[in-house]
């Protein structure tokens, strides 16, 4: 589970380019304004509108994943009660809490970066938040639901993931 994981996360990241993208010289000079920022001696880079808005999203939902797995994950086994005498106690509380923090992890990250999009912050947050708990929702039950298979531990991350981006509509942008 944690490798898989961890290979989703170092995909995402091979494919943002975050790594490149770090020097005002490795961004491409064509279509970039580079200038001085209000009088200041900080470096503007201005980057145009929509460049690469789908792999920041992507990138921003599965972070925001990882984030709640492990916030939900430690709540949840903060909050739900654990069984009485049952092999691993508190396990099962754990991964439920993981559940509710991947969606609502990807949801944020998905909706949170403007990236030129024509919608308020609120809206991309309402759209990504729905389509992520569908998205999870969805993947829990197809994953065996209270069976807490091997299953759900993919499809719920990868349908939240999928939810929050796909739910943004003409947000997307």
């Amino acid at each position: 589970m944690l490798g898989k994981t961890l290979l989703a996360a170092a995909l995402a990241f091979a494919a943002t380019d975050v790594a490149g993208a770090q020097r005002v010289d490795a961004i491409p000079r064509s279509g970039v304004a580079i200038g001085m920022r209000g009088g200041s001696k900080r470096l503007a880079a201005s980057i145009p509108r929509n460049n690469n808005a789908g792999a920041a999203r992507l990138g921003g939902a599965v972070g925001g994943l990882l984030v709640g797995t492990v916030v939900g994950g430690y709540a949840g086994y903060q909050i739900l009660p654990h069984c009485g005498g049952c092999e691993d106690p508190g396990l099962e509380q754990m991964v439920y809490g993981a559940f509710i923090g991947q969606a609502a992890g990807a949801a944020i990250g998905a909706a949170l970066p403007r990236l030129g999009s024509s919608c308020s912050r609120q809206q991309r947050l309402q759209r990504s938040a729905i389509g992520a708990a569908a998205g999870g929702l969805l993947g829990f039950l197809l994953g065996g639901g209270l069976d807490l298979s091997e299953n759900s531990l993919i499809l719920v991350p990868v349908g939240s993931v999928a939810g929050a981006l796909g739910a943004l509509g003409r947000c997307w942008k």
